[in-house]
């Protein structure tokens, strides 16, 4: 009996020494605890109360601040942002929930991508001026679910979020204008009325045909629709294909950008000085929408309003109104040459055409005898 619960004892005894071994040398990476109790990561932050976001990656910084009611890239001359990317951004700092540790050790952090050139570190201050977030966004999960940080930024611990933060911060690696407004017109294209392209050697003018109304109690009135014709005026009389004509309108109207020039790229070298094409487009208002052309860059097109910031199009949007008038025009139907015998479309003989005699080989073709 003693040498039977010796034996349980020394079997126990291994055990214990085995588990104590494992937790020593092969400490697992995950640990099920939170570095915050609750239900929200950053408990002090509220997202209409947030004064300014900075966002760094790769040595580059955005500094994102609160005007009033809208949002300005501080960092880049003030230019206005894109509201709904900055109101989005701060909702999701409000709602992000803790997560779990994942790895306690620092020379991991660039295996989560929380170090290194891919890592993007973000702050964010209330409207006193107080730090509300300070943290370090590494990669999302492979399934686009989940993502890492680093929070607080000085810290080791790594977290799994139950959500991808990285799409919402890191728009175009924070490459220049990232998070500009980039909305260039805002119009409605029903209300364009014409659309003018001047080369330096022609203008083409393009006019809609209005519609006169059905509709009842404005019976006859002309209406603009999207089934308008638009036809060419100048300096040749067509009417454009349909599809055509209401793409250029409505790419017109509603025109945003892809990017902007930086300080170092001149107007001239992005033929914008003299530009290629100037476009205007003539609401029904009389107000006008226009436009500078420039060259064309890897499917993206250089424009300008006029005397105003370079920016990159992309090239679809702005294809038609490149154009010249002889692109426009339909194939022109091959012409009749009496004297050369070419025979018309429907199988006649052309009038003073010398019609082979006939054989008796069946080849249509002169027998020669």
């Amino acid at each position: 009996m003693k040498l039977t619960n010796t034996v349980l004892a020394g079997i126990l005894l291994l055990q214990v020494g085995v588990l104590a071994a494992q937790k020593v040398l092969f400490k697992p990476d995950y640990a099920p605890r939170a570095t915050v109790t609750g239900t929200k990561l950053f408990p002090d932050l509220k997202a209409d109360l947030l004064g300014s976001i900075t966002i760094k990656q790769d040595g580059r910084t955005t500094e994102l601040k609160r005007e009033g009611q809208k949002w300005v890239v501080a960092s880049e001359g003030n230019a206005l942002a894109d509201a709904a990317a900055c109101d989005a951004a701060a909702t999701q700092l409000e709602k992000l929930a803790p997560g779990f540790i994942v790895s306690e050790k620092s020379e991991k952090h660039e295996q989560f991508d929380v170090a290194g050139k891919n890592a993007v570190e973000v702050s964010a201050t209330n409207t006193a001026g107080v730090k509300v977030a300070h943290f370090v966004i590494g990669k999302t999960t492979a399934d686009w679910r989940n993502s890492y940080i680093r929070t607080p930024a000085e810290s080791t611990d790594v977290l799994k979020l139950a959500t991808d933060i990285r799409h919402t911060f890191c728009r175009e690696d924070t490459k220049l204008g990232a998070w500009r407004d980039k909305t260039i017109f805002t119009a409605d294209a029903k209300n364009l009325r014409k659309i003018e392209l001047v080369r330096s050697d022609e203008t083409i003018v393009i006019e809609r045909q209005l519609t006169p109304s059905t509709e009842k109690g404005k019976e006859g009135q002309l209406v603009a629709t999207d089934d308008d014709v638009w036809k060419i005026t100048a300096p040749f009389a067509l009417d454009l294909e349909k599809y055509m004509a209401s793409a250029m309108a409505r790419n017109l109207a509603t025109l945003t950008c892809d990017g902007f020039a930086s300080a170092d790229q001149k107007p001239a070298d992005l033929g914008l000085e003299p530009p290629l094409v100037k476009v205007k487009g003539t609401l029904a208002d009389g107000s006008a929408l226009e436009l500078e052309l420039g060259k064309e860059d890897a499917g993206k097109t250089w424009a300008r309003r006029p005397a105003g910031e370079a920016f990159q199009a992309m090239s679809y949007k702005l294809s038609n109104m490149v154009k010249k008038s002889a692109e426009f025009k339909p194939p022109e139907a091959p012409t009749t040459d009496p004297a050369a015998g070419t025979t018309p479309a429907d199988g006649s003989t052309p009038p003073g055409a010398v019609t082979p005699p006939a054989t008796n080989d069946g080849s249509g073709g002169n027998g020669g005898g």
